[in-house]
């Protein structure tokens, strides 16, 4: 998928498109480590030690990504071993992949740009929209216990938005979905900073946000719980409020929800 292809090429490709989702993920293994990415630079006195590794998949591609030693060495890799933490292509803002990726909590605490896929959950009763809101485990790495977008996740190295989208909205609610029940509404970027459980947070990321319309038997929601927590219906409106006034409660990116809001050609407020 291109990024950069304007909305309603990118809608129409979406809703067309025939894909095979990936039941598994790919497969990497530690082809080789090369310790000292500083050259005959000296490794400034604040700056952790790094090395860089090259990872290979069975289809026998090649990346490389540079983590810290000490990250390493506690998660006891060394070459020959199978990579099991998860990787993010490095993208731009408009979220087309540059070149390289990223380990999970390296992209989070140096502010690494990378891509999301958002889901929203959407149902008409008396008029009105409304939204599935997820709350959060309380064990998330950011905003535990807030509500947030009815499904949402990371996109992995080598994935696309909508197959992640599909594959984040069964594995956290056990909506299964197609291709064709996916619509795509835009994409938004998200660049914070903030502390959670003791540790600065760097959020750096480009959204690519699905609407699903389709009925939901609430009794047949399955959550993963280490994920979240519960899910509840509220009133469009009544979030954008939350958002607006910043209520606590929610942890809703106010741009992904004007990205949905546009989409269903409600009025949108600043």
């Amino acid at each position: 998928m291109n990024a950069s292809i304007p909305r309603k090429q990118f809608c129409m490709a979406l809703n067309s498109y025939k894909i095979d989702i990936k039941q598994e993920r790919m497969m990497w293994r530690i082809k080789q480590i090369f310790d000292g990415e500083y050259g005959c630079e000296e490794r400034p006195d604040e700056e952790k030690a790094r090395c860089v590794v090259t990872l290979e998949n069975e289809r026998g591609e090649r990346r490389e990504l540079s983590v810290y030693d000490d990250w390493l060495k506690e998660k006891h890799l060394e070459e020959g071993s199978e990579w099991t933490a998860e990787l993010f292509d490095i993208c731009n803002e408009e979220g087309q992949p540059i070149g390289g990726m990223v380990e999970r909590s390296h992209a989070h605490a140096e502010g690494i740009c990378h891509r999301t896929a958002h889901v929203w959950v959407v149902r008409m009763v008396d008029g009105k929209y409304q939204v599935l809101l997820q709350k959060r485990a309380e064990d998330k790495e950011s905003f535990p216990g807030c509500f947030d977008t009815s499904s949402a996740g990371h996109i992995q190295a080598g994935d696309e938005p909508l197959e992640s989208a599909i594959r984040e909205l069964e594995e956290e609610l056990g909506i299964h979905t197609s291709p064709e029940q996916l619509n795509y509404a835009g994409k938004f970027h998200i660049h914070y900073e903030m502390e959670f459980h003791g540790h600065l947070f760097k959020d750096n990321e480009t959204s690519f946000v699905f609407c699903y319309q389709e009925p939901v038997d609430m009794e047949k929601i399955t959550l993963q719980k280490e994920e979240v927590e519960a899910v509840e219906w509220f009133d469009l409106e009544e979030i954008h409020e939350a958002c607006l006034t910043r209520n606590p409660r929610f942890c809703v990116p106010i741009e992904g929800l004007r990205t949905l809001m546009k989409y269903l050609n409600l009025p949108v407020s600043c």
